[in-house]
C-alpha cells in the first residue's frame, strides 16, 4: 500500500493530481495541462538535440536534479506547487530544443540564398 501511495504521490508530482485546479476555475485546468505536456515534449527534444550535440553530461545533470527533488519530494506532502522550483529545468532542455530548431531554420534559409558556385 505504501508503494502505490508513493507512486500516486510521484505521479502528482510530475504530471497533475485530483486536486490539481481544485481553488482555480475549471477552464484553467485544461490549458495549463496542454502547456505542461508542450513543455515536456520541448524538454524531451531539446535533451535528444542536446544529447545528439555531445553535451549529454549537462542533460545527465538537469535530468538528476529534476528526478531526485521529485522522488524525495514525493516522500512528504505533494501539490503542484512545489514542481515550480524544478520547472526551471524543463524551460532550459526545452529552449534548447526550441533554439536548436531556429538554428537549422536558419541553417537552411542560408543554404538555399546562398547558390553554389559553378567552375568552368
Amino acid at each position: 500500500m505504501a508503494v502505490v501511495n508513493y507512486g500516486r504521490k510521484l505521479r502528482s508530482f510530475y504530471f497533475w493530481s485530483d486536486q490539481t485546479g481544485a481553488w482555480y476555475p475549471k477552464w484553467f485546468r485544461v490549458p495549463y495541462q496542454v502547456f505542461y505536456l508542450m513543455l515536456l515534449a520541448a524538454a524531451l527534444f531539446g535533451g535528444y538535440r542536446l544529447v545528439r550535440g555531445g553535451q549529454g553530461p549537462a542533460v545527465v545533470l538537469c535530468a538528476a536534479f529534476f528526478f531526485s527533488v521529485g522522488l524525495l519530494q514525493s516522500m512528504f506532502y505533494v501539490e503542484g506547487r512545489h514542481r515550480w522550483g524544478v520547472e526551471s529545468v524543463l524551460v532550459i532542455l526545452a529552449a534548447c530544443g526550441i533554439a536548436s530548431l531556429f538554428a537549422k531554420r536558419a541553417t537552411a534559409d542560408r543554404q538555399v540564398k546562398t547558390p553554389n558556385s559553378v567552375t568552368a
